[in-house]
Protein backbone atom coordinates (compact mmCIF):
# COMPACT_ATOMS: atom_id res chain seq x y z
CA UNK A 1 0.00 0.00 0.00
CA UNK A 2 2.60 2.61 0.92
CA UNK A 3 4.74 2.10 -2.83
CA UNK A 4 0.79 3.09 -4.21
CA UNK A 5 1.04 6.28 -1.91
CA UNK A 6 4.86 7.01 -3.22
CA UNK A 7 3.19 7.20 -6.60
CA UNK A 8 0.83 9.01 -5.86
CA UNK A 9 3.10 11.48 -4.35
CA UNK A 10 5.64 11.75 -6.91
CA UNK A 11 2.82 11.82 -9.58
CA UNK A 12 1.20 15.51 -7.83
CA UNK A 13 4.76 16.84 -7.31
CA UNK A 14 4.82 16.69 -3.68
CA UNK A 15 8.05 14.50 -3.33
CA UNK A 16 9.63 17.64 -5.14
CA UNK A 17 8.37 20.09 -2.03
CA UNK A 18 10.92 21.21 0.95
CA UNK A 19 9.77 20.28 3.96
CA UNK A 20 8.26 23.53 4.94
CA UNK A 21 6.32 23.58 2.15
CA UNK A 22 4.77 20.25 2.38
CA UNK A 23 3.93 21.55 5.95
CA UNK A 24 1.98 24.56 4.80
CA UNK A 25 -0.29 22.42 2.42
CA UNK A 26 -0.90 19.72 5.38
CA UNK A 27 -1.80 22.57 7.81
CA UNK A 28 -4.23 24.12 5.14
CA UNK A 29 -5.71 20.50 4.45
CA UNK A 30 -6.63 19.85 8.64
CA UNK A 31 -7.60 23.09 8.33
CA UNK A 32 -10.45 22.87 5.85
CA UNK A 33 -11.44 19.50 7.92
CA UNK A 34 -9.29 17.10 6.47
CA UNK A 35 -8.08 14.15 8.14
CA UNK A 36 -5.26 11.47 8.26
CA UNK A 37 -6.39 7.62 8.24
CA UNK A 38 -3.38 5.07 8.28
CA UNK A 39 -3.71 1.68 7.14
CA UNK A 40 -5.09 0.23 10.24
CA UNK A 41 -7.62 2.59 10.50
CA UNK A 42 -9.07 2.60 7.04
CA UNK A 43 -9.79 -0.95 7.36
CA UNK A 44 -11.96 -0.57 10.71
CA UNK A 45 -14.08 1.98 9.23
CA UNK A 46 -15.30 -0.79 6.50
CA UNK A 47 -18.65 -2.10 8.24
CA UNK A 48 -19.80 -6.16 7.38
CA UNK A 49 -22.54 -8.02 8.55
CA UNK A 50 -21.47 -11.17 9.71
CA UNK A 51 -24.52 -12.81 9.81
CA UNK A 52 -25.76 -11.89 6.11
CA UNK A 53 -22.23 -12.34 4.91
CA UNK A 54 -23.00 -16.17 6.03
CA UNK A 55 -25.99 -15.91 5.03
CA UNK A 56 -25.12 -15.08 1.05
CA UNK A 57 -22.79 -17.80 0.84
CA UNK A 58 -25.01 -20.79 2.26
CA UNK A 59 -27.59 -19.94 -0.41
CA UNK A 60 -24.69 -19.65 -3.04
CA UNK A 61 -23.57 -22.86 -1.87
CA UNK A 62 -27.12 -24.52 -2.49
CA UNK A 63 -27.91 -22.54 -5.75
CA UNK A 64 -24.64 -24.04 -6.82
CA UNK A 65 -24.82 -27.49 -5.30
CA UNK A 66 -28.66 -27.96 -6.77
CA UNK A 67 -27.66 -26.99 -10.21
CA UNK A 68 -24.56 -29.87 -9.94
CA UNK A 69 -27.15 -32.53 -8.73
CA UNK A 70 -29.58 -31.30 -11.50
CA UNK A 71 -28.72 -33.52 -14.88
CA UNK A 72 -32.00 -33.04 -16.67
CA UNK A 73 -34.97 -30.77 -16.74
CA UNK A 74 -37.11 -33.04 -15.34
CA UNK A 75 -35.46 -33.26 -12.09
CA UNK A 76 -35.09 -29.39 -12.12
CA UNK A 77 -39.18 -29.52 -12.37
CA UNK A 78 -39.26 -31.81 -9.70
CA UNK A 79 -37.13 -29.97 -6.94
CA UNK A 80 -38.06 -26.42 -7.76
CA UNK A 81 -41.55 -27.26 -8.42
CA UNK A 82 -41.75 -24.99 -11.60
CA UNK A 83 -43.41 -25.77 -15.05
CA UNK A 84 -41.40 -27.04 -18.11
CA UNK A 85 -43.47 -25.29 -20.34
CA UNK A 86 -43.15 -22.00 -18.87
CA UNK A 87 -39.52 -22.34 -18.68
CA UNK A 88 -39.46 -23.30 -22.75
CA UNK A 89 -36.56 -20.85 -23.91
CA UNK A 90 -35.96 -19.74 -27.04
CA UNK A 91 -33.35 -22.99 -28.03
CA UNK A 92 -35.74 -25.17 -26.35
CA UNK A 93 -38.55 -23.73 -29.02
CA UNK A 94 -35.79 -24.22 -31.52
CA UNK A 95 -34.48 -27.65 -30.69
CA UNK A 96 -38.17 -29.01 -31.22
CA UNK A 97 -38.51 -27.25 -34.42
CA UNK A 98 -35.08 -28.64 -35.57
CA UNK A 99 -36.22 -32.16 -34.77
CA UNK A 100 -39.64 -31.55 -36.49
CA UNK A 101 -38.06 -30.52 -39.70
CA UNK A 102 -35.11 -33.01 -39.58
CA UNK A 103 -37.86 -35.55 -39.58
CA UNK A 104 -39.83 -33.94 -41.93
CA UNK A 105 -43.00 -33.76 -39.65
CA UNK A 106 -43.37 -30.03 -39.70
CA UNK A 107 -43.66 -27.78 -42.32
CA UNK A 108 -40.81 -24.75 -42.62
CA UNK A 109 -43.60 -22.47 -40.75
CA UNK A 110 -43.47 -24.79 -37.93
CA UNK A 111 -47.17 -25.02 -37.28
CA UNK A 112 -48.66 -27.73 -39.51
CA UNK A 113 -47.59 -31.18 -40.08
CA UNK A 114 -45.68 -31.72 -43.33
CA UNK A 115 -47.68 -33.50 -45.77
CA UNK A 116 -44.65 -35.87 -46.31
CA UNK A 117 -45.48 -37.37 -42.70
CA UNK A 118 -48.50 -38.66 -43.87
CA UNK A 119 -46.82 -40.09 -47.12
CA UNK A 120 -44.10 -41.71 -45.12
CA UNK A 121 -46.68 -43.22 -42.85
CA UNK A 122 -48.74 -44.50 -45.97
CA UNK A 123 -46.35 -45.97 -48.07
CA UNK A 124 -43.52 -46.66 -45.84
CA UNK A 125 -44.23 -47.42 -42.57
CA UNK A 126 -47.55 -48.84 -42.79
CA UNK A 127 -47.03 -51.82 -44.90
CA UNK A 128 -44.13 -53.29 -42.86
CA UNK A 129 -46.38 -52.70 -40.25
CA UNK A 130 -48.84 -54.54 -41.20
CA UNK A 131 -46.81 -57.47 -42.19
CA UNK A 132 -45.75 -57.42 -39.18
CA UNK A 133 -48.77 -58.03 -37.88
CA UNK A 134 -49.39 -60.87 -40.06
CA UNK A 135 -46.46 -62.94 -39.49
CA UNK A 136 -46.88 -62.54 -35.38
CA UNK A 137 -50.92 -63.41 -36.10
CA UNK A 138 -50.06 -66.41 -38.21
CA UNK A 139 -47.38 -67.72 -35.09
CA UNK A 140 -50.69 -67.48 -32.86
CA UNK A 141 -53.14 -69.39 -35.42
CA UNK A 142 -51.42 -72.42 -34.58
CA UNK A 143 -52.98 -75.38 -32.36
CA UNK A 144 -52.86 -75.55 -28.98
CA UNK A 145 -50.50 -77.78 -28.16
CA UNK A 146 -47.62 -75.54 -30.72
CA UNK A 147 -48.81 -72.22 -28.75
CA UNK A 148 -48.01 -74.39 -25.25
CA UNK A 149 -44.67 -75.20 -25.87
CA UNK A 150 -43.72 -71.94 -27.57
CA UNK A 151 -45.27 -70.55 -24.00
CA UNK A 152 -43.05 -72.53 -21.88
CA UNK A 153 -40.02 -71.76 -24.33
CA UNK A 154 -40.47 -68.05 -23.97
CA UNK A 155 -41.56 -68.49 -19.90
CA UNK A 156 -38.13 -70.82 -19.73
CA UNK A 157 -36.06 -67.32 -21.48
CA UNK A 158 -38.05 -64.68 -19.62
CA UNK A 159 -41.67 -64.70 -17.86
CA UNK A 160 -42.57 -61.34 -19.90
CA UNK A 161 -41.51 -62.71 -23.10
CA UNK A 162 -44.85 -64.20 -24.16
CA UNK A 163 -46.78 -61.15 -22.79
CA UNK A 164 -44.40 -59.25 -25.83
CA UNK A 165 -45.86 -61.43 -28.38
CA UNK A 166 -49.34 -60.74 -27.09
CA UNK A 167 -48.80 -57.13 -27.31
CA UNK A 168 -47.61 -56.86 -31.18
CA UNK A 169 -51.06 -59.37 -31.92
CA UNK A 170 -52.48 -55.99 -31.13
CA UNK A 171 -50.21 -53.21 -32.10
CA UNK A 172 -51.57 -52.70 -35.47
CA UNK A 173 -55.56 -51.34 -34.88
CA UNK A 174 -57.07 -50.05 -38.29
CA UNK A 175 -58.72 -47.68 -36.47
CA UNK A 176 -56.07 -45.93 -34.92
CA UNK A 177 -54.01 -45.38 -37.98
CA UNK A 178 -57.07 -44.49 -39.93
CA UNK A 179 -57.57 -41.53 -37.56
CA UNK A 180 -54.31 -40.85 -37.91
CA UNK A 181 -54.90 -40.49 -41.50
CA UNK A 182 -58.13 -39.09 -41.25
CA UNK A 183 -57.75 -35.52 -42.34
CA UNK A 184 -54.92 -36.11 -45.17
CA UNK A 185 -57.69 -38.37 -46.76
CA UNK A 186 -60.46 -35.58 -46.51
CA UNK A 187 -57.94 -32.81 -47.77
CA UNK A 188 -54.67 -33.77 -48.91
CA UNK A 189 -53.86 -29.90 -49.14
CA UNK A 190 -55.44 -28.85 -46.52
CA UNK A 191 -52.89 -27.28 -43.79
CA UNK A 192 -53.27 -29.78 -40.70
CA UNK A 193 -51.92 -29.22 -37.09
CA UNK A 194 -50.26 -31.69 -34.91
CA UNK A 195 -53.09 -30.86 -32.59
CA UNK A 196 -55.74 -32.37 -35.06
CA UNK A 197 -54.12 -35.82 -34.83
CA UNK A 198 -53.03 -35.48 -31.13
CA UNK A 199 -55.70 -38.61 -29.83
CA UNK A 200 -54.67 -41.18 -32.76
CA UNK A 201 -51.17 -39.87 -31.97
CA UNK A 202 -51.20 -40.50 -28.35
CA UNK A 203 -52.47 -43.93 -28.99
CA UNK A 204 -49.93 -44.86 -31.04
CA UNK A 205 -47.43 -43.33 -29.29
CA UNK A 206 -48.32 -45.12 -26.02
CA UNK A 207 -48.02 -48.71 -27.12
CA UNK A 208 -44.63 -47.83 -29.05
CA UNK A 209 -43.58 -46.31 -25.54
CA UNK A 210 -43.81 -49.09 -23.79
CA UNK A 211 -42.18 -51.16 -26.01
CA UNK A 212 -39.59 -48.94 -26.58
CA UNK A 213 -37.41 -50.56 -23.64
CA UNK A 214 -37.57 -53.92 -25.29
CA UNK A 215 -36.84 -54.06 -29.04
CA UNK A 216 -34.26 -56.50 -28.84
CA UNK A 217 -36.34 -58.57 -26.50
CA UNK A 218 -39.25 -58.39 -28.64
CA UNK A 219 -37.39 -59.23 -31.18
CA UNK A 220 -35.67 -62.78 -29.71
CA UNK A 221 -38.96 -63.51 -28.77
CA UNK A 222 -41.07 -63.19 -31.69
CA UNK A 223 -38.61 -64.99 -33.79
CA UNK A 224 -37.76 -67.68 -31.18
CA UNK A 225 -41.66 -68.28 -31.30
CA UNK A 226 -41.94 -67.79 -35.32
CA UNK A 227 -39.08 -70.77 -35.48
CA UNK A 228 -40.54 -72.63 -33.15
CA UNK A 229 -44.17 -72.83 -34.62
CA UNK A 230 -43.06 -73.19 -38.33
CA UNK A 231 -40.69 -75.61 -37.11
CA UNK A 232 -43.35 -77.80 -35.73
CA UNK A 233 -45.81 -77.19 -38.18
CA UNK A 234 -43.03 -78.39 -41.06
CA UNK A 235 -43.56 -75.17 -42.81
CA UNK A 236 -40.80 -74.70 -46.00
CA UNK A 237 -37.26 -73.39 -44.85
CA UNK A 238 -37.79 -70.14 -47.31
CA UNK A 239 -40.58 -68.72 -46.03
CA UNK A 240 -39.74 -69.12 -42.39
CA UNK A 241 -36.32 -67.08 -43.58
CA UNK A 242 -38.45 -64.61 -45.36
CA UNK A 243 -40.84 -64.13 -42.37
CA UNK A 244 -38.37 -63.69 -39.92
CA UNK A 245 -37.21 -60.74 -41.84
CA UNK A 246 -40.12 -59.39 -42.22
CA UNK A 247 -40.34 -59.45 -38.25
CA UNK A 248 -36.87 -57.73 -38.11
CA UNK A 249 -37.80 -55.56 -40.51
CA UNK A 250 -41.00 -54.80 -39.09
CA UNK A 251 -39.60 -53.98 -35.94
CA UNK A 252 -36.58 -51.70 -36.84
CA UNK A 253 -39.87 -49.36 -39.03
CA UNK A 254 -41.52 -48.91 -35.72
CA UNK A 255 -38.75 -47.96 -33.06
CA UNK A 256 -36.16 -46.44 -36.00
CA UNK A 257 -39.06 -44.69 -38.35
CA UNK A 258 -41.80 -43.90 -36.58
CA UNK A 259 -40.70 -43.35 -33.59
CA UNK A 260 -38.92 -40.53 -33.92
CA UNK A 261 -41.50 -38.85 -36.36
CA UNK A 262 -44.28 -39.58 -33.38
CA UNK A 263 -41.69 -38.16 -30.80
CA UNK A 264 -40.81 -34.64 -32.47
CA UNK A 265 -44.75 -34.22 -32.68
CA UNK A 266 -45.54 -35.16 -29.51
CA UNK A 267 -43.12 -32.16 -28.48
CA UNK A 268 -45.20 -29.85 -30.14
CA UNK A 269 -48.58 -30.77 -29.02
CA UNK A 270 -46.88 -31.11 -24.86
CA UNK A 271 -45.15 -27.55 -25.64
CA UNK A 272 -42.11 -28.96 -23.73
CA UNK A 273 -38.17 -29.69 -24.80
CA UNK A 274 -37.78 -33.19 -22.64
CA UNK A 275 -35.86 -36.52 -23.58
CA UNK A 276 -38.02 -39.67 -24.58
CA UNK A 277 -37.57 -41.13 -21.17
CA UNK A 278 -38.74 -38.23 -19.61
CA UNK A 279 -41.24 -39.29 -16.63
CA UNK A 280 -43.59 -36.39 -18.34
CA UNK A 281 -44.28 -38.50 -20.79
CA UNK A 282 -46.03 -40.94 -19.00
CA UNK A 283 -48.42 -38.46 -17.48
CA UNK A 284 -48.76 -37.05 -20.83
CA UNK A 285 -49.91 -40.37 -22.48
CA UNK A 286 -51.60 -41.67 -19.02
CA UNK A 287 -49.25 -44.62 -18.49
CA UNK A 288 -49.64 -46.68 -15.44
CA UNK A 289 -47.82 -49.13 -13.20
CA UNK A 290 -50.24 -51.92 -14.63
CA UNK A 291 -49.80 -50.79 -18.46
CA UNK A 292 -46.12 -51.59 -18.19
CA UNK A 293 -44.59 -54.45 -19.93
CA UNK A 294 -44.29 -57.56 -16.93
CA UNK A 295 -46.47 -56.02 -14.86
CA UNK A 296 -49.03 -58.54 -15.37
CA UNK A 297 -46.38 -61.27 -16.57
CA UNK A 298 -44.77 -61.18 -12.79
CA UNK A 299 -47.96 -60.78 -10.84
CA UNK A 300 -49.47 -64.31 -12.50
CA UNK A 301 -46.62 -65.57 -10.58
CA UNK A 302 -47.86 -64.99 -7.13
CA UNK A 303 -51.08 -65.27 -8.29
CA UNK A 304 -50.66 -69.23 -9.12
CA UNK A 305 -51.23 -70.17 -6.25
CA UNK A 306 -55.19 -68.97 -6.30
CA UNK A 307 -55.85 -70.41 -9.94
CA UNK A 308 -57.99 -73.04 -8.68
CA UNK A 309 -60.54 -70.77 -7.33
CA UNK A 310 -60.30 -67.78 -9.68
CA UNK A 311 -60.80 -70.82 -12.73
CA UNK A 312 -64.27 -71.38 -10.94
CA UNK A 313 -65.07 -67.74 -10.75
CA UNK A 314 -64.27 -67.44 -14.64
CA UNK A 315 -66.50 -70.61 -15.34
CA UNK A 316 -69.25 -68.97 -13.14
CA UNK A 317 -68.65 -65.46 -15.80
CA UNK A 318 -68.55 -67.50 -18.67
CA UNK A 319 -72.02 -69.25 -17.74
CA UNK A 320 -73.36 -66.20 -16.70
CA UNK A 321 -72.51 -64.19 -19.81
CA UNK A 322 -74.17 -67.05 -22.00
CA UNK A 323 -77.21 -66.91 -19.52
CA UNK A 324 -77.09 -63.04 -19.69
CA UNK A 325 -77.01 -62.47 -23.35
CA UNK A 326 -80.93 -63.54 -23.73
CA UNK A 327 -83.10 -60.77 -23.10
CA UNK A 328 -84.47 -60.28 -19.42
CA UNK A 329 -87.84 -60.90 -20.93
CA UNK A 330 -87.11 -63.90 -22.50
CA UNK A 331 -85.76 -66.04 -19.75
CA UNK A 332 -87.37 -69.19 -18.91
CA UNK A 333 -87.54 -70.88 -15.07
CA UNK A 334 -85.11 -73.44 -16.62
CA UNK A 335 -82.60 -71.07 -17.90
CA UNK A 336 -82.35 -69.87 -14.46
CA UNK A 337 -82.26 -73.47 -13.28
CA UNK A 338 -79.51 -74.08 -15.64
CA UNK A 339 -77.51 -71.05 -14.37
CA UNK A 340 -78.30 -72.43 -10.17
CA UNK A 341 -79.30 -69.29 -9.64
CA UNK A 342 -80.60 -68.90 -5.76
CA UNK A 343 -83.64 -68.12 -5.13
CA UNK A 344 -83.69 -64.48 -4.37
CA UNK A 345 -82.43 -63.42 -7.71
CA UNK A 346 -84.83 -65.42 -9.47
CA UNK A 347 -87.38 -64.01 -7.59
CA UNK A 348 -85.62 -60.34 -8.24
CA UNK A 349 -85.33 -61.02 -12.23
CA UNK A 350 -89.44 -62.15 -12.68
CA UNK A 351 -89.91 -58.39 -10.44
CA UNK A 352 -87.59 -56.45 -12.64
CA UNK A 353 -89.61 -58.21 -15.81
CA UNK A 354 -92.50 -56.54 -14.34
CA UNK A 355 -90.93 -52.62 -14.73
CA UNK A 356 -92.64 -50.52 -16.93
CA UNK A 357 -89.88 -48.62 -18.27
CA UNK A 358 -91.81 -46.67 -20.25
CA UNK A 359 -93.78 -45.34 -17.20
CA UNK A 360 -90.77 -44.85 -15.49
CA UNK A 361 -89.55 -42.79 -18.23
CA UNK A 362 -92.79 -40.54 -18.13
CA UNK A 363 -91.97 -39.60 -14.88
CA UNK A 364 -88.52 -38.26 -15.20
CA UNK A 365 -87.90 -34.56 -15.74
CA UNK A 366 -87.78 -33.83 -19.86
CA UNK A 367 -84.55 -31.73 -19.29
CA UNK A 368 -82.64 -34.86 -18.55
CA UNK A 369 -82.55 -35.78 -22.21
CA UNK A 370 -83.46 -39.39 -21.09
CA UNK A 371 -85.58 -39.80 -24.42
CA UNK A 372 -82.60 -39.07 -26.38
CA UNK A 373 -80.75 -42.79 -25.34
CA UNK A 374 -81.38 -45.87 -26.68
CA UNK A 375 -83.42 -48.29 -25.11
CA UNK A 376 -80.26 -50.64 -24.95
CA UNK A 377 -78.16 -48.07 -23.28
CA UNK A 378 -76.46 -49.94 -20.13
CA UNK A 379 -76.87 -46.55 -18.42
CA UNK A 380 -80.45 -45.54 -19.27
CA UNK A 381 -81.49 -49.01 -17.91
CA UNK A 382 -79.73 -48.75 -14.91
CA UNK A 383 -80.88 -44.94 -13.96
CA UNK A 384 -84.49 -46.11 -14.29
CA UNK A 385 -84.02 -49.69 -11.85
CA UNK A 386 -82.96 -47.34 -9.77
CA UNK A 387 -85.67 -44.98 -10.42
CA UNK A 388 -87.95 -48.20 -9.90
CA UNK A 389 -86.45 -48.71 -6.86
CA UNK A 390 -86.18 -45.30 -5.67
CA UNK A 391 -90.06 -45.28 -5.80
CA UNK A 392 -90.98 -48.67 -4.90
CA UNK A 393 -88.66 -49.27 -1.94
CA UNK A 394 -86.62 -46.55 -0.94
CA UNK A 395 -89.33 -45.59 1.76
CA UNK A 396 -87.60 -48.64 3.99
CA UNK A 397 -84.91 -46.40 4.51
CA UNK A 398 -86.79 -42.78 5.96
CA UNK A 399 -90.29 -44.50 6.97
CA UNK A 400 -91.17 -45.44 10.58
CA UNK A 401 -94.04 -48.05 9.08
CA UNK A 402 -91.49 -50.49 9.65
CA UNK A 403 -90.44 -50.55 13.02
CA UNK A 404 -86.50 -51.85 13.54
CA UNK A 405 -85.33 -52.25 16.75
CA UNK A 406 -81.17 -50.91 17.89
CA UNK A 407 -79.08 -53.79 18.27
CA UNK A 408 -75.46 -53.84 20.73
CA UNK A 409 -72.37 -55.25 18.51
CA UNK A 410 -69.40 -55.71 20.27
CA UNK A 411 -70.53 -53.42 23.23
CA UNK A 412 -71.63 -50.55 20.83
CA UNK A 413 -75.32 -49.72 19.87
CA UNK A 414 -76.33 -49.70 16.38
CA UNK A 415 -79.17 -47.48 15.35
CA UNK A 416 -80.55 -49.21 12.04
CA UNK A 417 -83.11 -46.27 11.47
CA UNK A 418 -80.41 -43.94 11.65
CA UNK A 419 -77.96 -45.61 9.61
CA UNK A 420 -80.92 -46.39 7.03
CA UNK A 421 -81.47 -42.34 7.00
CA UNK A 422 -77.85 -41.55 6.52
CA UNK A 423 -77.69 -43.58 3.35
CA UNK A 424 -80.38 -42.23 1.88
CA UNK A 425 -78.91 -38.73 0.86
CA UNK A 426 -75.93 -40.91 -1.16
CA UNK A 427 -78.54 -41.05 -3.61
CA UNK A 428 -78.61 -37.23 -4.84
CA UNK A 429 -74.76 -37.17 -6.01
CA UNK A 430 -75.40 -40.45 -8.45
CA UNK A 431 -78.95 -39.00 -9.83
CA UNK A 432 -76.31 -35.96 -10.39
CA UNK A 433 -74.07 -38.17 -12.33
CA UNK A 434 -76.71 -40.02 -13.83
CA UNK A 435 -77.94 -36.17 -15.61
CA UNK A 436 -74.48 -35.24 -16.56
CA UNK A 437 -74.39 -38.98 -18.28
CA UNK A 438 -77.46 -37.68 -20.22
CA UNK A 439 -76.52 -33.93 -21.06
CA UNK A 440 -73.27 -35.51 -22.25
CA UNK A 441 -75.56 -37.71 -24.27
CA UNK A 442 -77.46 -34.76 -25.59
CA UNK A 443 -74.56 -32.35 -26.57
CA UNK A 444 -73.60 -35.54 -28.72
CA UNK A 445 -76.75 -35.51 -30.81
CA UNK A 446 -76.44 -31.69 -31.15
CA UNK A 447 -72.85 -31.71 -32.31
CA UNK A 448 -73.88 -34.56 -34.71
CA UNK A 449 -76.73 -32.61 -36.16
CA UNK A 450 -75.18 -29.26 -36.28
CA UNK A 451 -74.10 -28.62 -40.31
CA UNK A 452 -72.45 -25.26 -39.26
CA UNK A 453 -69.25 -26.83 -37.52
CA UNK A 454 -66.31 -27.88 -40.16
CA UNK A 455 -65.19 -31.38 -40.15
CA UNK A 456 -62.30 -31.18 -38.03
CA UNK A 457 -63.63 -29.30 -35.14
CA UNK A 458 -67.17 -31.62 -35.16
CA UNK A 459 -64.06 -35.07 -35.40
CA UNK A 460 -62.34 -33.71 -32.27
CA UNK A 461 -65.27 -32.58 -30.33
CA UNK A 462 -67.52 -35.56 -31.02
CA UNK A 463 -64.04 -37.78 -29.98
CA UNK A 464 -64.03 -36.03 -26.91
CA UNK A 465 -67.07 -36.35 -25.69
CA UNK A 466 -67.70 -40.05 -26.50
CA UNK A 467 -64.74 -40.21 -24.23
CA UNK A 468 -66.75 -38.49 -21.43
CA UNK A 469 -69.86 -40.04 -22.26
CA UNK A 470 -68.03 -43.64 -21.77
CA UNK A 471 -66.30 -42.61 -18.51
CA UNK A 472 -69.35 -40.59 -17.21
CA UNK A 473 -71.57 -44.33 -17.79
CA UNK A 474 -69.36 -46.29 -16.49
CA UNK A 475 -68.48 -44.00 -13.26
CA UNK A 476 -72.87 -43.79 -12.84
CA UNK A 477 -73.00 -47.91 -12.55
CA UNK A 478 -70.52 -48.49 -10.86
CA UNK A 479 -71.52 -45.93 -7.87
CA UNK A 480 -75.00 -47.48 -8.47
CA UNK A 481 -73.85 -50.58 -7.70
CA UNK A 482 -71.81 -49.43 -4.50
CA UNK A 483 -74.60 -48.22 -3.30
CA UNK A 484 -77.31 -50.65 -4.07
CA UNK A 485 -74.89 -53.26 -1.90
CA UNK A 486 -74.60 -51.27 0.73
CA UNK A 487 -78.72 -50.98 1.50
CA UNK A 488 -78.69 -54.49 0.53
CA UNK A 489 -76.41 -55.79 3.22
CA UNK A 490 -78.54 -54.19 5.64
CA UNK A 491 -82.11 -56.07 3.80
CA UNK A 492 -80.23 -58.76 3.91
CA UNK A 493 -79.20 -58.67 7.98
CA UNK A 494 -82.68 -57.96 8.74
CA UNK A 495 -84.55 -60.99 6.42
CA UNK A 496 -81.76 -63.35 8.56
CA UNK A 497 -82.88 -62.59 12.08
CA UNK A 498 -86.69 -62.61 11.08
CA UNK A 499 -85.72 -66.23 10.09
CA UNK A 500 -83.76 -66.93 13.43
CA UNK A 501 -83.31 -64.97 16.46
CA UNK A 502 -86.47 -62.42 15.34
CA UNK A 503 -84.83 -59.40 17.39
CA UNK A 504 -84.47 -56.62 14.70
CA UNK A 505 -88.13 -56.17 13.04
CA UNK A 506 -91.16 -55.03 15.79
CA UNK A 507 -93.97 -55.65 12.99
CA UNK A 508 -92.74 -58.01 10.87
CA UNK A 509 -96.61 -59.27 9.65
CA UNK A 510 -98.12 -56.09 9.81
CA UNK A 511 -99.87 -55.13 6.54
CA UNK A 512 -98.54 -51.79 4.78
CA UNK A 513 -101.00 -49.20 3.27
CA UNK A 514 -99.86 -46.24 1.63
CA UNK A 515 -101.89 -42.68 0.78
CA UNK A 516 -102.03 -42.65 -2.90
CA UNK A 517 -102.30 -38.53 -2.95
CA UNK A 518 -99.45 -38.13 -1.16
CA UNK A 519 -97.18 -41.60 -1.24
CA UNK A 520 -98.39 -42.32 -4.85
CA UNK A 521 -99.44 -45.68 -5.99
CA UNK A 522 -96.88 -48.60 -4.82
CA UNK A 523 -96.97 -52.22 -5.79
CA UNK A 524 -96.10 -52.90 -2.50
CA UNK A 525 -99.62 -51.87 -1.20
CA UNK A 526 -101.21 -54.25 0.69
CA UNK A 527 -98.21 -56.45 1.27
CA UNK A 528 -96.50 -57.39 4.54
CA UNK A 529 -93.62 -55.72 6.37
CA UNK A 530 -91.65 -58.96 5.74
CA UNK A 531 -92.76 -59.34 2.27
CA UNK A 532 -92.13 -55.92 1.60
CA UNK A 533 -88.47 -56.02 2.43
CA UNK A 534 -88.05 -60.28 0.68
CA UNK A 535 -89.26 -57.77 -2.58
CA UNK A 536 -86.95 -55.03 -2.28
CA UNK A 537 -84.03 -57.33 -1.26
CA UNK A 538 -84.61 -60.10 -4.34
CA UNK A 539 -85.26 -56.61 -6.29
CA UNK A 540 -81.36 -55.63 -5.86
CA UNK A 541 -79.51 -58.55 -5.57
CA UNK A 542 -81.34 -59.01 -9.59
CA UNK A 543 -79.74 -55.48 -10.18
CA UNK A 544 -76.27 -56.80 -8.74
CA UNK A 545 -76.40 -59.54 -10.90
CA UNK A 546 -76.96 -57.34 -14.12
CA UNK A 547 -74.57 -54.87 -13.14
CA UNK A 548 -71.62 -57.00 -11.62
CA UNK A 549 -68.61 -58.81 -14.14
CA UNK A 550 -70.30 -60.65 -16.55
CA UNK A 551 -73.84 -59.13 -16.44
CA UNK A 552 -75.55 -57.06 -19.35
CA UNK A 553 -74.71 -53.69 -17.31
CA UNK A 554 -71.13 -54.48 -16.64
CA UNK A 555 -68.64 -53.31 -18.42
CA UNK A 556 -66.89 -49.68 -20.57
CA UNK A 557 -69.43 -50.33 -23.30
CA UNK A 558 -72.43 -48.76 -23.36
CA UNK A 559 -74.46 -50.80 -25.45
CA UNK A 560 -76.78 -53.81 -23.47
CA UNK A 561 -75.76 -55.83 -26.53
CA UNK A 562 -71.92 -55.18 -26.75
CA UNK A 563 -71.02 -57.47 -23.59
CA UNK A 564 -67.98 -57.29 -21.76
CA UNK A 565 -66.74 -60.44 -21.46
CA UNK A 566 -64.24 -60.38 -19.06
CA UNK A 567 -60.78 -62.82 -19.76
CA UNK A 568 -60.86 -66.28 -18.99
CA UNK A 569 -58.24 -67.60 -16.98
CA UNK A 570 -55.93 -70.65 -18.06
CA UNK A 571 -57.48 -74.07 -17.49
CA UNK A 572 -55.61 -76.72 -15.34
CA UNK A 573 -54.98 -78.81 -18.57
CA UNK A 574 -53.95 -75.64 -21.16
CA UNK A 575 -51.84 -73.04 -18.09
CA UNK A 576 -49.87 -72.57 -20.92
CA UNK A 577 -52.24 -70.29 -23.19
CA UNK A 578 -55.24 -67.81 -22.56
CA UNK A 579 -58.08 -69.39 -23.98
CA UNK A 580 -59.94 -66.69 -24.59
CA UNK A 581 -57.18 -65.19 -26.42
CA UNK A 582 -56.54 -67.82 -28.73
CA UNK A 583 -60.53 -67.67 -29.44
CA UNK A 584 -60.41 -64.30 -30.60
CA UNK A 585 -56.90 -65.17 -32.65
CA UNK A 586 -58.68 -67.83 -34.02
CA UNK A 587 -61.36 -65.75 -36.45
CA UNK A 588 -58.63 -63.28 -36.98
CA UNK A 589 -56.23 -65.30 -38.49
CA UNK A 590 -58.97 -66.87 -41.01
CA UNK A 591 -58.27 -64.40 -43.39
CA UNK A 592 -54.91 -63.04 -43.77
CA UNK A 593 -54.39 -59.35 -43.57
CA UNK A 594 -57.89 -58.83 -41.99
CA UNK A 595 -57.22 -57.13 -38.82
CA UNK A 596 -59.48 -56.86 -35.82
Amino acid sequence: MSSEVDKIKEKIGISKLAEDERKQIFDKFVKAGGKVIDEKNRRSTVSFDREKQKELVKKLEEKKKSRKDVKNIDELEEKEGTNIEARLSFWDKLSIYLRGLTNKTITISGKYVNRKFFIAIEKEILPHIQRLNFVVRDIFSSDEKILAEIKKVLYAKERYYFELLKRYVYFYNEEEFNGLLYFYHKNPFKKITPKHIEEPLKNIFKKIYLLKDFVSGAMGALKSALRLAYTMRKVNNNVLTRRSYYIKQGINIIFYKLLPKIYSLSLINMKANVQLNSRRFEEYLDIKEEDKVGFKSYKDVFDEKESATKINEAQIIKSKVEFIKKSFKDLTSEDMDDMELDEMTKYGITLINKVDFQYVKDGCPTTMHIEECDENDKVLVTYLLLKEFETEYSFILTSYKISINQEFIDGKRVDYKAVLNSIYPKLTPIEDKFREYFETVHALNEIKKDTMINEIEKYNRINSLEGKRSKIGFEARKDTLEFIQEVKNYFDRFINDYNNEKNLIENPEEVLHFDAEVEGNKKVDGKKVIEVLIDADSFLTAMIFRLEDGGDLSGISTDIKGIDVPKEIESEEQKSYDDDFLDELSQVVETPGENK
